[in-house]
């Protein structure tokens, strides 16, 4: 399987924007190369290359700051549930509540480290 395809078929679809354009990248190469690759080329490539990995750093160093401030803001609510007073099978609701959304955090955790993996591969391939 090619690597193109593979990337489009692993990619974590709400995040499908934010990966490296790796199919633009490669359709560029393969114009410039056809025709003779100059100077300007390499230039223009080398634009669009750190556009392409600015894109993907950003977003990356976004989604890493979202996620500690939920995980923040979970550690804040148990000390809260913890301290309160209220009995226990309420204290029990609240902290399933937060039990699943420390699930989906741990989840996008894990996307995130797949998204990590396909860029980095994808700039190396190209």
């Amino acid at each position: 399987m090619k690597f193109g395809q593979q990337l489009r078929e692993s990619l974590f679809p709400d995040w499908k924007f934010y990966y490296v354009d790796y199919s633009g990248l490669k359709r560029f190469l393969y114009e410039r190369t056809d025709k003779g690759y100059t100077a300007d080329d390499e230039s223009e490539f080398v634009k669009l290359l750190d556009s392409e990995l600015e894109k993907v750093n950003n977003f990356q160093q976004t989604k890493s700051s979202e996620m500690k401030r939920r995980i923040e803001y979970c550690e804040k609510q148990v000390d809260l549930i913890t301290q309160n007073p209220a009995p226990e099978d309420a204290k029990r609701e609240q902290l399933d509540i937060i039990e699943r959304e420390i699930d989906a955090v741990i989840g996008e955790v894990y996307e995130l480290a797949k998204f990590t993996r396909l860029n980095f591969t994808a700039f190396m391939k190209i």
